[in-house]
């Protein structure tokens, strides 16, 4: 089996998949412009919190 034809069994290999990777990939650039200026524990907290419920995007 080549590697091309595990990528094309990918999730990601579909325009769904895409475009449910890119909302995630959005959703954690807010959460990051929204916790910039915070402490490190802060950013930290927010982001295991909000990252967790990205898996239902």
């Amino acid at each position: 089996m080549m590697l091309v034809d595990l990528a094309n069994r990918s999730p990601m290999s579909s325009p769904a998949g895409r475009t449910r990777a890119l909302r995630r990939i959005g959703a954690l650039h807010a959460i990051e412009a929204l916790i910039r200026s915070q402490s490190p524990a802060y950013r930290l907290a927010e982001r295991r919190t909000f990252s967790s419920r990205l898996s239902t995007l």
